[in-house]
């Protein structure tokens, strides 16, 4: 999505006086956006595996106390 709305953009950019649409830009724009996406997704990855852990100890911790 990030990528096709940077191409538009871009492509907008070659109307507008003073102003030039580039495919570097486009490139730049998909870049940080594959980025952000890998962000967030090593977030969740390390989120879920720490409620995992913490589910991990919550289960030993019964199994003792039974």
């Amino acid at each position: 999505i990030a990528a096709g709305y940077a191409a538009t953009d871009e492509f907008h950019q070659l109307f507008v006086p003073g102003r030039s649409g580039q495919v570097s830009d486009v490139l730049l724009d998909s870049a940080g956006a594959a980025v952000g996406v890998l962000l967030m997704m090593g977030i969740e990855w390390l989120r879920v595996r720490k409620m995992a852990q913490k589910e991990g100890q919550n289960g030993s911790q019964k199994g003792q106390t039974e």
